[in-house]
């Protein structure tokens, strides 16, 4: 397995892939699987690097504003072998797709027993986190039931893909691209 490396140069594992999209691949850590790393494609690294990195810098200089929220929130920076910048930690957020809840099918595979009031619960919580981006000047760039997860134990929802969304530091804004 590939390794990724901190601003330190502090050497940690990656195990096997767990997801990839257009941006990038997704590595939990193999000593810490609940940590994930987004390692940009060559692609959008060879394009977008220096707004990359940037951005995700911005981010995490606003972590402290969701440290108790349920949100995959960029951690720290990672680097390759040559400490070039390539992407990002983020805790990893249990549960599973809202999407699995737009079919009636998938949710009784997933939440048998998911009634009116534990959806009212969920969406209540999913529109507090909405509320608390915007309460700081944040707007989610990817409405996509994917990036949203749910806790069947809790009906606690997640935020992932958290690189997408609109963010200003320092009156500079960052827009999705």
């Amino acid at each position: 397995m590939p390794n990724v490396f901190d601003r330190n140069g502090v050497k940690q594992q990656l195990a096997p892939l767990l997801a990839k999209g257009g941006e990038g691949k997704i590595y939990p850590l193999e000593q810490r699987p609940n940590i994930l790393i987004k390692h940009y494609t060559p692609e959008n690294l060879d394009k977008e690097k220096s707004y990359l990195e940037k951005k995700i810098e911005a981010m995490r200089k606003l972590r402290p504003l969701f440290k108790d929220r349920n949100m995959s929130w960029p951690a720290i920076s990672v680097f390759d072998e040559k400490q070039q910048w390539i992407g990002y930690a983020m805790p990893k957020i249990d549960g599973y797709t809202m999407r699995v809840l737009a079919h009636a099918i998938a949710y009784k595979k997933y939440a048998p027993d998911l009634n009116r009031h534990d959806i009212v619960k969920m969406l209540i919580y999913f529109l507090d986190s909405i509320r608390h981006l915007h309460d700081h000047n944040i707007m989610i760039g990817d409405y996509n039931l994917s990036n949203f997860m749910w806790n069947p134990a809790d009906f606690n929802v997640g935020f992932i893909d958290c690189d997408s969304y609109q963010v200003t530091m320092n009156d500079e804004t960052f827009p999705c691209l």
